[in-house]
């Protein structure tokens, strides 16, 4: 009887002891698993093929690390065409992630391609994208030949919600370059 209750009890403690010292796996970490989400707010990208994750936070000031709004302009008077637009902008530390599109805001591919200068500032604005390094400073922005897209996912323009990815290349006025890829977004849904 004893020799019985031995043989469970031996192949249960290898099993055991085994199953302890099994090392795992390290999980590949994909694009996705550098995503950030504040309030109803998603934001994540890659920088030059490395993870850039918004964390810079000045709640004293109500600036968080992701901002994605979509603002309503005219429609004030009878008559008056309603445009949107949308400023999707991201933080970190000592950078930022700004996209900008105007009306129409539709699910499908919007190009990032505007001429602007190293901080948006030619009207109309249509359709940029732009990164910025502050300290020391450095802007570079998307234009009519280096170029990006936004693929809108979903969008619902009167209750402010969208879901996009992006990827554009930008260019800094002395000609470096800076590529931002896996790029993805969404507000509220």
């Amino acid at each position: 009887m004893n020799k019985v209750f031995k043989i469970p009890i031996m192949a249960l403690a290898i099993t055991l002891f085994f199953a302890c010292c099994k090392k795992d796996n390290p999980k590949i970490l994909g694009p996705e698993d550098y995503r950030v989400t504040k309030g109803n707010q998603t934001f994540g990208a890659y920088i030059n093929g490395q993870p850039w994750v918004p964390d810079y936070s000045d709640p004293g000031n109500g600036v968080g690390p992701i901002s994605v709004s979509i603002y309503r302009d005219g429609g004030l008077l009878p008559g008056d065409p309603i445009s949107y637009y949308l400023w999707v902008r991201a933080l970190k530390n000592n950078q930022a992630v700004d996209i900008y599109i105007t009306s129409p805001i539709i699910a499908g591919r919007t190009y990032l391609n505007t001429t602007t200068g190293t901080w948006p500032s030619v009207l109309p604005l249509n359709a940029y994208g732009s990164f910025e390094n502050f300290t020391p400073y450095k802007s570079y922005v998307t234009n009519n030949q280096v170029t990006g897209f936004v693929d809108i996912l979903r969008v619902d323009t009167f209750q402010k919600k969208i879901e996009a990815k992006f990827e554009f290349e930008a260019i800094s006025n002395n000609g470096e370059k800076v590529k931002v890829t896996n790029g993805y977004f969404k507000r509220n849904y």
